[in-house]
């Protein structure tokens, strides 16, 4: 199952503060899909996971929508 979270609108350092919640009630595995529209998500998100351990499965961009699945370390 993968969780998910609506990041869309939130402007930094929000999104990354709400991904660490979120990634610290997830299980060694398990993902996280997330959706943002703040453009400051393309650096901390991978600077976010340089330093929690945990990776970017999949990642892509739709009409300024950046799109994230995350695993946790």
């Amino acid at each position: 199952m993968i969780d998910t979270l609506d990041l869309c609108g939130l402007k930094c350092p929000l999104p990354i503060l709400k991904i660490r919640r979120a990634m610290q009630s997830l299980q060694s595995g398990e993902t996280l899909s997330v959706s943002a529209t703040d453009a400051g998500i393309l650096r901390d998100l991978p600077d976010y996971c340089a330093h929690s351990g945990d990776r970017i499965v999949q990642q892509h961009e739709d009409k300024e929508v950046y799109f994230f699945i995350i695993e946790k370390a």
